[in-house]
C-alpha cells in the first residue's frame, strides 16, 4: 500500500493508514485519501504481512457483487465475513435486483459472496397486489423473498383491496410472483418500530 500517514493506538489492535490514492487493499478497491483500517495484534507490529483488513472507503463507482456503490461507500470485515454500507442521509440511490434502495446494508460471505441485504426504497414500488411508498424499509433475508416494514410515517397498501399495512406489522413476499408468504407482528422479526 502506497500511504501518506500512519496512526497506530498502543492501547487498541486497530490502526489506520491514509490511502495515497486509489488501491486494491486485501482485493477490496479503497478510494484514495481516505482511510484503510487495520487490525494488528500486539505482536504483529512490525510484521505488515500479518495485518488484517477491517475496513475501507470503497472507489466511487465500484462494482462489488453486481452493485455499483456510490461516494462514501465502506466495506468492513467481521468474523471472517463483510458488510457494505452507504453513509450519508443524502447517498444516492443504488440499484441492487433491479429495486433502488437508498441507506443499503449488504452483507457478504467468506467468498464475498452476496447475501442478506437491507434499506428504505428510493422510489415507490408495486409488488404483486401491494404498493410500497418511497422510504419504506425492505430487507431480503433469503433468495427470492422481500421483507417490507412500514414506520409510523408511511404505510402500505393493497391495490385490490384498500387494504393498509402500518407501523408494527411487516409483510412478506415472494419476488417474482409477489404472492404475500405472510403479514405479522415485528416482535421477533428483528425489526423496531420508528
Amino acid at each position: 500500500m502506497e500511504v501518506t500517514e500512519l496512526q497506530m493506538y498502543g492501547s487498541g489492535p486497530f490502526s489506520k493508514m491514509l490511502l495515497s490514492r486509489d488501491q486494491v487493499v486485501a482485493g477490496w478497491p479503497c478510494a484514495g485519501g481516505t482511510w484503510v483500517t487495520l487490525d494488528i495484534a500486539d505482536a504483529d507490529r512490525l510484521q505488515p504481512s500479518r495485518w488484517r483488513f477491517s475496513a475501507c472507503t470503497l472507489v466511487t463507482g465500484a462494482d462489488v457483487a453486481g452493485v455499483k456503490w456510490p461516494d462514501s461507500s465502506e466495506v468492513r470485515q467481521y468474523d471472517g465475513r463483510f458488510s457494505i454500507d452507504t453513509i450519508g442521509l443524502a447517498s444516492p440511490a443504488v440499484v441492487i435486483q433491479g429495486i433502488a434502495l437508498s441507506d443499503l446494508s449488504l452483507d457478504l460471505d467468506e467468498q464475498r459472496q452476496p447475501g442478506r441485504w437491507r434499506g428504505q426504497l428510493a422510489q415507490d414500488l408495486t409488488l404483486g397486489d401491494w404498493h410500497y411508498p418511497r422510504g419504506m424499509r425492505v430487507r431480503q433475508d433469503t433468495p427470492g423473498t422481500l421483507m417490507f416494514s412500514p414506520s409510523k410515517s408511511d404505510r402500505a397498501q393493497n391495490l385490490r383491496t384498500g387494504e393498509t399495512l402500518d407501523a408494527g406489522h411487516s409483510i412478506q413476499q415472494r419476488r417474482e410472483s409477489g404472492a404475500v408468504l405472510w403479514i405479522k407482528p415485528n416482535a421477533g422479526l428483528g425489526v423496531l418500530d420508528w
